[in-house]
């Protein structure tokens, strides 16, 4: 247990612990690293020391205080304010972005920016960079070019991730690399019209911030000496979740506190998460290099989890490779409540486990709200979200759109039901085509007939239209070729034309191509296209009904991140899904999956369940995780293994 006698009679120091006391009563003008732990008090420990920083004489408006979300923001200030009064409104603190525009308005006509310049949201970026696309005349769908979304984010990584264009094409989307030339003439247009309009996208924002807080030796004169006070202003800077900066976010901190030296940093490498968005490790595994003189502090006690689970999650991330070590110290006593490992006999049993036990834990009086579902992919919960329907439960999606609701997911539904003869979903699969509009599909329909495979559908049709109406008849009639073969085969076949014609029009089509194999697999339990139906609305119900009470929560692990529930599920345990086939690759790719797995096991308080299903579809056999097996490295396993009672 933490030592909490120094600092009793002090009330902004007799809340803290004496690692949180150590932080906070820390020398300024200096750098640190505070290495923070999940659950270990970390926005307090913040809050109290800029509280710290004003008690000693450190004006607030001289103290930079930067975190990642609006409503980590808006806590930290509005806690900032209790303890210090109104004493704290001129602090400077909020998102990078946020701060990066109230800079840029006070600082950026050294730049050439007049200070009234607008924002554009993310809809207003995409219009600004269509519009860029128009003025080249050029047809995205036609010259085989990405979306307008997906452009947006081309160019957002390269800015964040500090690459040029090529790299970061080549990066995240090589598909696309024989394109490079045009993207780049978009990319130009698509400045100068900012340029023109006199607007900002949140890129330029973190693009402004870097030059003034970082200005290239080319620069002008204008533009060093207002680097100089602007770096001036700030004694104090305190950066939180320092693990998910990107490259040029890491760089603006980094030099923020260039002239003051007083930066303090708080994060957890093993809580690095986001790779896949661009978030640099390097910039605190790194940060001691970096900053050589740096001091290292813990905050190590875990005020959220039992002994038992933290001693889990400390075992398993001593795997990693690459970190910067800490073991997690338990504030709470022990329950009597080990992690239970669940080995189901497949998928449907391993919904039926997490469903049944999730009911018998409600009647025991925990409420719906403090039990989670967590999963590494969205498809993963596809089971449960039906179990849950078929036993009334209500529950939550938080991992994004529900399963059954993503566009994707109700584009091949719709191909099914267009074969059972609902008009509404032919209309939907008609428009998907090349060419087909409403005048096309009007006339489609009037000839569409299951009976004769829907031939009749581009008779009077011509071009581009007639070709696509064409292709949809085609597929349409391959799969009810198929219907003694079952929903899963017809969905198979589908399932191919679907991602070789239209998949790739989405930024994530990997992702979504697994999830359409999920649907395969979903489809295996159902011997006809009618029976698999008859299931869907009534998920989509209990959907509905879970946003307006309690419920129960669903949601992927990096959606997680930062929650915490008495009861936590962790599903599909298998290699290829924790961790992801992907990783396998990547030279940090598994030890970013353990980190997953770290969140994952952190979020749960009171009790943990870690499950997998020995077999997949058609009687696949299922590995267990390799974070399963990392975990037996005595005769007294941190866990109990059992199998679900029912079966």
């Amino acid at each position: 247990m933490i030592d909490r006698q120094d600092g009793a009679n002090d009330p902004l120091l007799a809340p803290l612990n004496e690692q949180q006391r150590a932080v906070v009563c820390a020398p300024q003008g200096l750098a640190r690293l505070v290495l923070a732990g999940p659950g270990s008090g970390k926005t307090r420990t913040l809050v109290h020391r800029v509280a710290q920083l004003m008690r000693t004489g450190v004006p607030a408006e001289r103290i930079l205080l930067v975190t990642f979300t609006n409503k980590a923001a808006r806590e930290m200030m509005a806690r900032c304010e209790q303890l210090c009064g109104s004493s704290a409104w001129s602090l400077m603190g909020g998102t990078f972005h946020g701060l990066a525009a109230k800079i840029l308005r006070q600082y950026g006509s050294a730049l050439g920016l007049d200070p009234e310049f607008r924002i554009l949201d993310r809809a207003d970026t995409e219009d600004q960079l269509r519009a860029a696309v128009n003025d080249l005349g050029l047809d995205l769908r036609r010259d085989g070019l990405p979306r307008v979304r997906t452009l947006c984010r081309m160019f957002s990584a390269s800015v964040q991730r500090e690459l040029d264009l090529g790299a970061t094409i080549d990066l995240r989307w090589p598909q696309y690399h024989h394109h490079l030339g045009l993207i780049q003439t978009i990319g130009a247009r698509f400045v100068e019209r900012k340029q023109e309009a006199g607007v900002l996208d949140f890129d330029d924002l973190l693009v402004g911030w870097s030059l003034l807080a970082d200005p290239p030796a080319s620069a002008e004169p204008a533009v060093h000496q207002t680097s100089q006070a602007l770096r001036e202003r700030f004694v104090e800077v305190l950066v939180d979740e320092y693990q998910d900066t990107n490259a040029i976010q890491g760089r603006i901190a980094d030099h923020m506190a260039s002239i003051g030296n007083g930066l303090t940093v708080v994060g957890d490498d093993c809580q690095g998460i986001y790779g896949f968005r661009g978030a640099d490790a390097q910039n605190l595994v790194g940060f001691q290099q970096r900053f050589d003189a740096a001091e290292r502090l813990l905050l190590t006690a875990n005020y959220r989890s039992t002994p038992e689970i933290l001693s889990l999650a400390n075992l398993s991330i001593a795997h990693n490779r690459t970190q910067l070590e800490k073991m997690l110290e338990p504030e709470r006593t022990s329950l009597g409540l080990p992690p239970w490992v669940v080995q189901c006999k497949d998928r449907e049993e391993e919904a039926r486990f997490v469903v049944t036990r999730a009911r018998e834990l409600q009647a025991s009086g925990i409420p719906w709200s403090e039990i989670a579902v967590l999963y590494r992919s969205h498809a993963l919960s596809t089971e449960v979200q039906v179990e849950l329907a078929k036993q009334s439960i209500p529950f939550v999606v938080r991992s994004g759109v529900r399963f059954f609701e993503q566009a994707h997911v109700k584009d091949v539904l719709a191909f099914g039901r267009a074969t059972m003869g609902d008009e509404f979903a032919l209309r939907r699969v008609l428009l998907l085509y090349p060419g087909v509009g409403p005048v096309s599909v009007r006339g489609a329909l009037e000839r569409a007939s299951v009976d004769d495979r829907f031939g009749q559908m581009a008779k009077t049709a011509s071009g581009i239209s007639r070709r696509g109406l064409e292709q949809a008849a085609d597929v349409l009639a391959g799969m009810i070729e198929r219907s003694a073969d079952g929903p899963s085969a017809q969905l198979a076949f589908l399932v191919d034309h679907y991602r070789q014609a239209f998949v790739q029009r989405f930024d994530d089509s990997n992702q979504r191509s697994e999830d359409l194999e999920e649907l395969i697999r979903f489809a295996q339990g159902f011997e006809t296209m009618n029976q698999l139906f008859a299931d869907l609305p009534v998920v989509d119900q209990t959907t509905r009904n879970g946003d307006s009470g309690p419920a129960l929560v669903l949601s992927s692990i990096h959606q997680s991140k930062g929650l915490e529930w008495k009861r936590v599920f962790v599903l599909s345990l298998v290699e290829g899904h924790l961790p992801h086939a992907a990783s396998f690759a990547e030279v940090d790719g598994v030890d970013e999956e353990r980190r997953l797995f770290y969140v994952a096991i952190t979020r749960a308080a009171d009790e943990l369940y870690l499950t997998y299903a020995q077999r997949a579809g058609h009687g696949r056999v299922q590995t267990p995780s390799r974070f399963l097996s990392e975990l037996m490295v005595d005769t007294e396993p941190p866990f109990t293994m059992v199998r679900p009672s029912f079966s």
